[in-house]
């Protein structure tokens, strides 16, 4: 999967008993999965409409207490804002999403490689972007260059494993891969 080749990198063993021995993925993973499900299924910036896609998956969610329901519920709600915020620019800027949580396989070699993208957007000039979205802390400018996972979703598209989804708009070419971070914004910005 193209989100654990990081942890390959980083060490083979650890990914090997993560895949093999895999445990519950514990309450960051499941709150990503929920507002990856959010930006999945947006069809408009409102951060209410963003926050309604969270409260139906709200059950998924176990708490020990109502203290840290409550604090989890105010950092969702922050990344919701956070969400609906990029949503507002990327709606002013023209582009498209012409793929939400899409799915690929990917032959390298003797490697196959399956995953699913988090969004695939087109700007009006035919530049296809892919997004990644993250609830976790933001990454260090200098390491996204390097990111693994988004090297992986660019080769997708440079081999053609996402032409099914770009088909119906003409010519593209690449434009890049980027990490959408909602726990943490920069330049004046919430994401």
């Amino acid at each position: 999967r193209p989100s654990s080749l990081d942890t390959v990198e980083k060490s083979a063993l650890d990914w090997f008993l993560e895949s093999v021995a895999r445990s519950d993925p514990g309450m960051a993973a499941n709150v990503g999965t929920i507002m990856h499900s959010a930006l999945e299924l947006a069809t408009s910036p409102d951060p209410e409409g963003l926050w309604a896609t969270v409260e139906s998956r709200w059950g998924e969610l176990q708490f020990e207490s109502a203290w840290i329901e409550e604090r989890q519920k105010r950092t969702m709600w922050k990344f919701t804002e956070a969400l609906s915020e990029y949503l507002s620019d990327f709606e002013v800027s023209g582009k498209k999403a012409v793929a939400a949580e899409q799915r690929f396989t990917l032959e390298v070699g003797d490697a196959v490689v399956r995953g699913s993208i988090d969004r695939v957007e087109l700007s009006p000039e035919g530049a296809v972007v892919i997004v990644d979205l993250k609830t976790g802390s933001p990454a260090r400018k200098q390491d996204v260059p390097q990111h693994p996972q988004l090297a992986v979703y660019q080769l997708a598209y440079a081999e053609h494993a996402l032409d099914e989804y770009l088909l119906e708009f003409g010519d593209h070419r690449a434009g890049g891969a980027t990490l959408l971070f909602v726990k943490k914004g920069a330049e004046g910005k919430k994401y």
